[in-house]
């Protein structure tokens, strides 16, 4: 694979900067700084994920610039089954570029519908895979550069992600643990979840819910203070977590 002088200057600041990576504020930089003039996008989601067959558990994850709602339908992903984009990364380790309508048949239904109806636009994804194909780093990126060709969006891809993965490992690693909540959920409290995780507005929850908009923003304010969580992505990953506590 041929690397322009030019890449390759970027590419060495880049992986000097992500090897002395340790916090989420030194990603958010290196992403901003380094990577978007690589490869230009407006928003990002890295996810560490493991599976077994098709079943899928995110660990972890860093949204930057990535919409809650987005994040939200990702981090409530629990296997593999019509995700047919996300089978095929995973069964060759090849860079996604998919530009809808034209990529139509790469893509599931519903993961064509998930980016049109969050208005993604152009979508590039990546990351590092165990041998196993367990375990790895996942990294998706929204609102590429339609002007950039695609064979270039896929090289740069496979030499930026080397260094990313290193620098979103380092990260996780020195992150303090997130004290899960111990709380059970409620049947309601379990509804309203199931919304935020399919994307559902403040108003249209209210309206399913039959309820004041005043009436939704005080319930989603007390069940994430009950999840310990700052946002909606973060309110679904936490409450999947209490779930599968529940479960066992």
């Amino acid at each position: 694979m041929y690397i322009d002088h030019e890449l390759s200057e970027r590419l060495y600041e880049l992986t000097l900067a992500c090897s002395d990576c340790e916090r989420k504020d030194q990603l958010a930089r290196i992403f901003s700084d380094l990577v978007c003039p690589l490869l230009p996008h407006r928003g990002v989601l890295l996810l560490l994920a493991r599976r077994k067959e098709a079943l899928l558990k995110i660990d972890s994850h860093i949204a930057l610039g990535y919409e809650d709602e987005a994040t939200a339908n990702a981090l409530s992903i629990e296997s593999t089954t019509n995700r047919k984009a996300l089978q095929y990364w995973l069964s060759t380790g090849i860079p996604l570029v998919i530009d809808l309508p034209a990529d139509s048949n790469t893509v599931s239904s519903r993961e064509a519908a998930e980016i049109q109806n969050l208005k993604l636009g152009r979508i590039a994804a990546h990351g590092v895979l165990d041998p196993r194909r367990q375990l790895g780093s996942y990294m998706t990126y929204a609102r590429v550069d339609p002007l950039l060709p695609r064979h270039v969006v896929a090289q740069r891809l496979r030499v930026l992600t080397p260094p990313l993965h290193q620098a979103f490992m380092n990260v996780l690693s020195r992150v303090e643990p997130v004290v899960q909540p111990t709380h059970k959920l409620s049947a309601s409290e379990i509804s309203l979840i199931k919304l935020l995780a399919a994307g559902k507005t403040n108003a249209e929850i209210a309206k399913s819910r039959c309820r004041s908009a005043n009436t939704v923003r005080n319930q989603l304010a007390t069940l994430f203070a009950k999840l310990n969580a700052s946002n909606r992505a973060e309110a679904v990953a936490r409450a999947h977590h209490v779930l599968i506590r529940e479960e066992n």
